[in-house]
């Protein structure tokens, strides 16, 4: 009866065994399930923010600055969306009296043109007017029928390089809505602070 009670304590005790032995697995696993599984949450989220900000950086490149490039002088001046089509025509009336280059361009936008602030009209001689004129002088040049300091006919320009510019809504534009030719004016004259040197 003592070998039996001994053979039956001895497989008692090796089920008990195997059975703890699955607990711990059982729990282990559980566990590395857990730690797996929300690892793989934080991959995926890190992926969505990947792919959030790509997805930003898109949309950064896509509205990128646009500028109008004034090749004579070698500047760029940024363009806000309400002067987006923005363009120039160098002026063949005002020099430089020491370089003799160009001094003035005038500025206009295509949507305006149809509606008489066409500054190609203007530079041919025609009706058209342009919305705008950009002076570029030396900060000390002055005007030579007043005697002005330009920075003082132009107020709020700036200096690019060794070139003052300044900006000034042309008087006489009879074109668009008054309310056009202001805003249009505005924003000419701010995007003048972020005028720079093409690289």
């Amino acid at each position: 009866m003592s070998a039996k009670t001994a053979t039956n304590k001895s497989s008692g005790f090796s089920i008990t065994t195997v059975i703890a032995a699955l607990f711990v697995v059982v729990v282990v696993g559980f566990g590395g399930w857990t730690v797996l599984r929300s690892g793989s949450k934080d991959d995926d989220g890190g992926k969505t923010n990947s792919k959030t900000s790509s997805s930003n950086g898109k949309n950064r490149t896509s509205n990128s600055q646009k500028y109008l490039v004034i090749k004579q002088w070698g500047v760029q001046l940024p363009l806000s969306d309400g002067i987006s089509d923005a363009y120039y025509i160098v002026s063949s009336s005002t020099h430089d009296p020491g370089t003799g280059e160009a001094n003035t361009v005038w500025l206009s936008r295509a949507s305006l043109d149809d509606t008489g602030c066409n500054a190609n009209d203007f530079e041919d001689g025609g009706s058209g007017s342009p919305v705008g004129a950009l002076l570029r002088a030396l900060p000390d040049d002055v005007d030579p029928v007043t005697g002005t300091a330009y920075q003082d006919l132009y107020p709020g320009g700036v200096i690019v390089g060794k070139y003052y510019f300044g900006y000034k809504a042309w008087d006489t534009a009879s074109c668009g809505s008054p309310a056009i030719l202001q805003t249009t004016n505005a924003a000419f004259a701010a995007a003048l602070s972020g005028l720079k040197k093409t690289n």
